[in-house]
């Protein structure tokens, strides 16, 4: 009786939505958070920023890993991650460059940005973007973005 209650008690968050206007995420060492649909002029370049916190004790060196989920051809999609900014064909930040030390407790706001270019065209993106301590991706917090989708 016990485990049927606690069955019935967890079926909500097995269920639950997270298609959120603004999301955060987090595993052991990092949260993310940023809003997971984005809209912007077709014609120009739409804007993802993500906020990356390190939630340990320690300073961790952190790098992103980019998921294209859905995206249409003649599009592109790149990322900046600190001063350094690298092309659609990137999907990891690479080392050294693409490695930011992010101090405990710290909330680093204002150094990555996710871009997508449709080029005029009104196309539709769905991009992944998952954060991790150098060396250790199993410990990855990931924000999915949705660029111009309704």
């Amino acid at each position: 009786m016990k485990k049927l209650l606690l069955i019935l008690l967890c079926l909500p968050l097995i269920f639950s939505s997270c298609e959120e206007e603004e999301s955060s995420v987090f595993a052991q060492s990092m949260q993310v958070s940023g809003d997971a649909y984005v809209y912007g002029n077709p014609g120009m370049p739409i804007a993802s920023h993500i906020v990356v916190k390190n939630i340990t004790t320690d300073t961790l060196g952190v790098m992103c890993e980019k998921i294209i989920i859905d995206t249409a051809a003649g599009t592109s999609n790149y990322f900046c991650w600190g001063t350094s900014c690298w092309p659609s064909s990137t999907y990891v930040s690479p080392i050294p460059s693409g490695v930011r030390l992010i101090p405990p407790g710290f909330e680093d706001s204002t150094n990555f940005v996710g871009y997508y270019d449709a080029f005029g065209n009104p196309a539709r993106a769905v991009v992944k973007y998952c954060f991790y301590p150098q060396g250790n991706v199993a410990d990855s917090s990931c924000l999915t973005i949705h660029y111009n989708d309704n």
